[in-house]
């Protein structure tokens, strides 16, 4: 049994670090492992600092100092299954680690040995024996020519993809972490086992942080859209409801006896360095209208559209541009990009199989809800909170009351706590919980505070 596959590991975690083993660790790079030169940390800050900017940082040093330390025995033991020589030991220390501020699972790895883990994936991993998997994959990855096959062969710039170990399916409600191509053939493993490992670490590991989507970054409750850094809000006609699409983006979700046509997304852009801010000149809304006129038209050329017909439009006081857009002779659709007191705000419509009078009636309405959110606070984020079991049970059971008394339906609750539905729970242990924060308070401010007029309109 290799230095870190666990005799208490379930079979199918056992399984992919014996394939691990006899596969990845089977083909260091050419001439040992060395500690990364000058062009992989370069590389590796660079590619860094492009997806910290893009999906930003979890703010949690404690965190990721606490995966550092459960990481760095395996990322050591599994380097020198690659290259025993001494000198090659200090490869698998002062590896780091940081937690992306993302709850879809993923996980890349960099060639200046950094790993970026997102929220959503640990949640989706098996405990701390699905987390040192997945650390054993970085090794065999790193150690492996991942980066630069040998000395003195072009370096990979771009992070690597860490395939997040798989969850067995008896114990998880959630689909597959990784392709069926990619799971690794069953092992043969006689070795001891014993009842499943405490899941107090992990549990105390997750405690407090955030899950899901971050309603700072827009709140979809119901059919009603809450953006608070735009201080826009928006509303759905006709029994469609809003659903997170990523992050700061949002798709209208239709019923099950409903078209999904025409379907209708929101996005929220970050303000572009240096945007000035909206004064109500004639030369500010000209100078207004052909920068958003022209991010229109760069982001249609960039998926394969043509945009025409850009025109002013503005909606309770907020201005922008509307156009249509076409993709050959078929798909056509409709876009629009609102300026608010905090961000960019694009609605899209893509018609699809719905007419161009149903579609566009549909947009219209859309964007026609426009208005500000003046002084109503967004709801505060989901987290994951650790909560004592007051009656024994198995996990299932156990979940399953708690449920009862949440907010969050059962299926979230199994999700979190997938890695020990089967155990047995006495009084005093703990299981994961999610509870929503207080209210993050007023939407940011920046203009009157009054709410609109009864009519609709802007207030006075």
């Amino acid at each position: 049994m290799g230095p870190w596959v666990r005799p208490w590991m379930r079979p199918a975690q056992r399984a992919g670090l014996a394939a691990l083993l006899l596969t990845g660790f089977g083909c260091a790079a050419r001439g040992g492992l060395d500690l990364p030169d000058a062009a992989a940390i370069a590389a590796g800050e660079r590619a860094r600092a492009a997806i910290e900017q893009e999906r930003g940082l979890y703010p949690d040093e404690d965190l990721a100092a606490e995966l550092g330390r459960i990481a760095e025995p395996v990322l050591e033991a599994g380097l020198a299954a690659l290259d025993p020589r001494p000198s090659a030991s200090a490869v698998g220390r002062g590896w780091r680690l940081a937690v992306l501020d993302d709850p879809e699972p993923d996980a890349l790895l960099f060639a200046d040995r950094s790993v970026f883990l997102t929220r959503g994936a640990l949640v989706a991993l098996d405990g701390v024996a699905g987390f040192e998997a997945l650390m054993g994959v970085a090794a065999s990855r790193f150690g492996g020519g991942g980066f630069r096959a040998a000395r003195g062969e072009a370096l990979v710039e771009q992070p690597l993809s860490l395939s997040l170990p798989l969850v067995e399916q008896s114990q998880s409600p959630t689909l597959p972490l990784t392709a069926p191509e990619t799971r690794p053939a069953p092992v043969e493993e006689s070795a001891p086992s014993r009842p499943e490992a405490d899941p107090a670490e992990w549990i105390d590991l997750l405690a407090g942080l955030v899950y899901g989507h971050r309603p700072e970054f827009g709140a979809a409750v119901g059919a009603r859209l809450l953006l608070p850094v735009a201080d826009l809000q928006l509303a759905l006609p006709g029994g469609r409801r809003f659903v997170a699409d990523g992050r700061r983006r949002f798709r209208a979700a239709a019923g099950e006896q409903e078209s999904p046509d025409p379907s209708l997304t929101v996005r929220e852009m970050a303000l572009p360095e240096g945007e000035p801010p909206v004064d109500g000149s004639l030369a500010g809304e000209l100078d207004l209208f052909d920068r958003l006129a022209a991010r229109i038209a760069v982001d249609a050329e960039a998926a394969g559209k043509q945009a025409t017909l850009a025109e002013v439009v503005r909606v309770r006081g907020f201005p922008g541009v509307r156009a249509r857009w076409r993709d050959g002779l078929a798909a056509f659709g409709f876009v629009a990009i609102l300026r608010t007191p905090g961000a960019w705000v694009e609605l899209a419509a893509e018609c699809g199989q719905a007419s161009f009078v149903e579609c566009e009636t549909a947009f219209l309405g859309l964007l026609g809800t426009a208005d500000r959110l003046w002084d109503e606070p967004a709801p505060g984020p989901l987290r994951l909170r650790a909560r004592a079991v007051e009656r024994p049970g198995p996990g299932r059971e156990v979940i399953r009351r708690f449920a009862a008394t949440s907010e969050a339906p059962v299926g979230e609750l199994l999700r979190v706590n997938h890695a020990w539905l089967d155990r047995e729970f006495a009084v005093g242990d703990r299981v994961l919980v999610l509870e929503r924060d207080p209210a993050a308070g007023p939407a940011p401010a920046s203009g009157p505070t009054s709410p609109p007029t009864s009519s609709g309109g802007s207030p006075p």
